[in-house]
């Protein structure tokens, strides 16, 4: 059974107010700042969610299987970015790839 590809673009949402924020407190912002997560299907339909940036790609996958019905494991999500195509990891964050931005 062959991999389906889910192709994602990203783009960060509006940033937060950190005035008085304790280090903890940016910290948790950061975690929980939102982004717009586009996936391209094989159909060639798009499906689009906001997720928090320090969510997991498993997340992201989860979120797919259940709206979409195409399983887990059947699934590689890729970024979209200026440089190329990037394969997103399941134990990494969205955080954890430097072309996602939030803010």
């Amino acid at each position: 059974n062959a991999a389906r590809d889910q192709r994602q673009s990203l783009r960060g949402s509006d940033a937060k107010a950190t005035d008085g924020a304790t280090e903890e407190d940016l910290i948790e912002m950061e975690a929980t700042t939102p982004v717009l997560v586009v996936f391209d299907l094989p159909d060639g339909s798009s499906v689009e969610s906001e997720f928090a940036i320090g969510q997991s790609v498993e997340v992201l996958k989860s979120y797919i299987a259940s709206e979409c019905g195409i399983q887990m494991g059947d699934q590689q999500l890729f970024l979209e970015a200026a440089d190329g195509s990037v394969l997103l990891m399941d134990p990494m964050s969205l955080s954890d790839y430097p072309q996602i931005s939030a803010g």
